[in-house]
């Protein structure tokens, strides 16, 4: 590992020293290899809907440990573009949401923010290229308020962070307070 310590005594790495993320903390519960890895890849591509209470046990234990919950007003998934759902038939992140907020007792705010653009998948694209292919992608729904909310954001891998970075963008310049992030897993 490396990196200079954080605020809590955790280990910074460069981009998150220099502030090139929107968002203020990301945690996964494990490393997406071995067993997590495939676990993710059943609950992901082959919609094996049983795992995620097995998973969102999990990542809540890690969301008990790592955040202030207290101080959380909402869940939010990230969003899938509407082709990408309709393909796939659910949206993995959502549903990992739907099962934290109940053992987490936090409101889902599934509707807060949508994908109106599709991109191409991220996987085998560098830093820079995911931050490009995401930029712009998500935005809150019109009419939707969200002044002040402490978010929670929810999204099954964390890899490079575009992602999630670009959801918290849309949400903090809509008004949201803060965005802290939490994953099922983190690749290396």
């Amino acid at each position: 590992m490396y990196g200079l310590p954080g605020a809590s005594g955790t280990l910074l790495c460069r981009r998150c020293r220099v502030g090139a993320y929107a968002f203020e903390r990301v945690r996964s519960y494990g490393e997406y290899d071995g067993p997590l890895g495939e676990v993710i890849q059943l609950f992901k591509y082959r919609g094996v809907q049983a795992l995620k209470d097995f998973l969102a046990t999990r990542v809540a234990q890690t969301a008990q440990e790592e955040f202030e919950l207290g101080e959380i007003n909402a869940i939010v998934p990230v969003p899938l573009h509407r082709s990408r759902q309709r393909e796939r038939g659910f949206n993995q992140s959502a549903m990992l949401a739907g099962a934290l907020a109940g053992k987490l007792d936090l409101p889902v705010r599934e509707a807060l923010l949508l994908r109106h653009r599709k991109t191409r998948p991220q996987t085998g694209l560098t830093f820079a290229q995911r931050r490009i292919n995401v930029r712009g992608a998500f935005a809150v729904r019109a009419g939707v308020t969200i002044d002040k909310l402490r978010i929670l954001l929810v999204d099954d891998v964390y890899t490079t962070g575009a992602t999630v970075h670009a959801c918290a963008k849309a949400l903090r310049r809509a008004g949201a307070r803060s965005v802290v992030v939490l994953t099922i897993a983190r690749a290396h």
